[in-house]
């Protein structure tokens, strides 16, 4: 199975599954290599956190993806291309022509949700070698998406996908240096940091087909509801609804990203951190919906139970997304079986049984 570990817990001798790169996308090493101590070596010294590696101890459980890899490829594309067209200036006059590829992006991803059976989101879209900002906006624009086609907002559906694609357009005006810092930024590169809402707005605004709808995300989606938000520290109140799902959204996907700062969070703990924040920054009832439809233990998460044994995530159900069906592989001491056993959670005779820990596959 393919697996996500961090550097601190590879030993040579494996092979790579996904090639690696670095946070400004460089190819460091190719995929199939088997590492070596001067791979690893040079994978800490580029800043490289995390590499996904073939673990034949562990069942294959294919990735659920909530797009297609056609309709990812084409985004990615057009989201990079929308940054450099932004990085170069020519979106000061509005999106023009460009902005039949950025909307039809959002319509592919729309149809890709559409067709999908289940109603429990998968969190983790993969983007490999491309820049926080590409990766980013594609993440929130899907789980955006995701949730709003289920609930309130369907009717709204795109123009919310178009706002959580184009609500950090505002970056492009800060920095590289400073959107990479691993360091805390400074008053003054906060303070500039949290111009990019406004500044996302400039770029967009002189689009008259874009919506109304989808600029106020663009502009208010790090406001908050305890008004300790940016740009203008807005209450609940004044808050889009639209854009109070998107602030749950971005925060929830940058504690999933590989960045320098802070570090990598699993969904569960994101989740956590979420719903912490539930009637203080955000709103309290989006926030329950959003944990009632986003799987914590998504499809390919290995997973410890309270009894010792470990496993892979196999399946999520509908309405008990905390208590998924996973493929057990160890014994309670922790030894490999060498078979599977799954085991729905969700079942009353297995109502005691807690997952104690969990990480990537």
């Amino acid at each position: 199975m393919i697996r996500r570990l961090s550097i601190a817990d590879v030993q040579a001798g494996v092979n790579l599954a996904r090639p690696v790169y670095n946070q400004r996308g460089t190819l460091v090493i190719p995929v199939g290599t088997q590492l070596n101590e001067g791979h690893l070596r040079r994978l800490a010294e580029s800043g490289v956190r995390e590499v996904f590696i073939n673990d034949p101890t562990i069942p294959d459980v294919p990735a659920h993806e909530p797009i297609s890899e056609a309709t990812k490829a084409f985004a990615v594309e057009v989201i990079r291309d929308l940054f450099d067209r932004a990085a170069a200036g020519s979106l000061k006059g509005g999106l023009g022509s460009f902005y039949d590829k950025v909307s039809q992006v959002v319509k592919e991803i729309q149809d890709d949700l559409a067709s999908q059976r289940g109603r429990v989101i998968h969190p983790v879209v993969e983007v490999d070698g491309e820049d926080y900002l590409v990766a980013h906006s594609l993440s929130v624009t899907i789980l955006s998406m995701a949730v709003a086609r289920q609930g309130n907002f369907a009717p709204k559906v795109f123009d919310i996908g178009l706002g959580a694609l184009l609500h950090d357009l505002g970056m492009i005006t800060v920095p590289p240096d400073l959107r990479h810092k691993p360091e805390p930024l400074s008053p003054e590169e906060r303070n500039l940091v949290a111009r990019h809402p406004q500044e996302g707005l400039k770029l967009i605004e002189q689009t008259p087909v874009i919506s109304a709808f989808t600029k106020v995300v663009v502009l208010q989606h790090h406001e908050r509801a305890s008004g300790n938000g940016y740009p203008k520290g807005l209450k609940l109140k004044d808050i889009y609804p639209l854009a109070r799902l998107v602030a749950i959204v971005d925060v929830f996907s940058t504690l999933l990203a590989d960045r320098p700062h802070p570090e990598r969070y699993t969904p569960q703990r994101a989740m956590d951190y979420v719903v912490s924040c539930a009637g203080f920054d955000f709103d309290l009832d989006l926030t329950q919906d959003f944990a009632q439809r986003v799987a914590p233990y998504p499809v390919g998460t290995l997973i410890t139970l309270s009894t010792g044994e470990r496993g892979v995530v196999v399946d999520v159900k509908d309405g008990v997304v905390t208590r998924p069906v996973v493929r057990l592989f160890t014994d309670q001491s922790g030894a490999a079986t060498g078979k599977y056993k799954d085991v729905n959670l969700s079942l009353p005779e297995h109502r005691t049984t807690m997952i104690v820990g969990s990480g990537q596959a």
